[in-house]
């Protein structure tokens, strides 16, 4: 059996000079949210985690059991995104991630979360935002970046994981000294409503062509980068 290697795309055999112009770092900002959705998520449940507990009288499973059930909607949503984006479209992904989690963190702030079931299905329907997030937002800036800026774009993601999670371990600390103890894991969930309510009031920030903000030229907007078909080793385009 013999392998036959493929040439991937130089940047230099486009045919157009890339540029990271200013409306495209606007969507790669705003679309990266999910990232600081994530990290938020992530803090405000550790800043939480002891609070619940003692607020359910929590054994060490259904604790367990607590904690991890996001984790478990992650893992379901990751695996289902991609489908989703070939339905809904990168934008709608996002947005349908965002509405999710904003439903569920508003239910944690406005209502009167007593029951141990519902918070377990709340928790795992931000877990499956977040597998949405952790799929689509990385796709997204990666479409929306120009070659040389690809890079750049898409560690912004894991730049707003980092700020997400020291936003919430500060939000948590701050909470401790502003709201009782009975609601202060209420506050740490509920304040997660903030970000994707960013993201859905600036819709218009996120382009669904993606291909818009990858070249200077307004007349060579339909290019596509070519990829590599591993298959065949013929090109394709996107």
């Amino acid at each position: 059996m013999s392998f036959r290697a493929n040439r991937l795309p130089e940047l230099g055999d486009l045919s157009f000079e890339a540029h990271a112009s200013k409306d495209g770092v606007i969507a790669a900002l705003v679309c990266s949210l999910g990232g600081t959705v994530f990290g938020y998520d992530l803090g405000a449940l550790s800043a939480a985690s002891q609070n619940l507990r003692s607020e359910f009288s929590l054994g060490p499973s259904a604790f367990g059991l607590t904690i991890s059930c996001s984790l478990w909607g992650t893992v379901l949503g990751s695996m289902v995104a991609g489908y989703l984006a070939i339905y809904l479209g990168r934008r709608g992904l996002i947005a349908s991630c965002a509405l999710v989690y904003a439903i569920a963190s508003a239910t944690f702030a406005f209502v009167d979360t007593a029951e141990w079931g519902l918070v377990l299905a709340l928790r795992f329907l931000c877990g499956v935002a977040i597998g949405g997030f952790t799929v689509g937002c990385p796709l997204y800036l990666a479409e929306i970046a120009p070659g040389e800026w690809r890079d750049c774009f898409v560690s912004l993601f894991q730049v707003q994981i980092g700020v997400g999670v020291v936003m919430g371990f500060t939000l948590g600390y701050i909470f401790a000294n502003l709201v009782p103890v009975a609601i202060y894991w209420r506050a740490c969930f509920g304040f997660g409503l903030i970000l994707p309510l960013l993201f859905l009031l600036f819709p218009n920030q996120i382009p669904e062509e993606m291909t818009s903000f990858n070249c200077k030229d307004s007349n060579i907007k339909s290019h596509r980068a070519p990829v590599v078909q591993r298959q065949t080793g013929r090109y394709l385009t996107l």
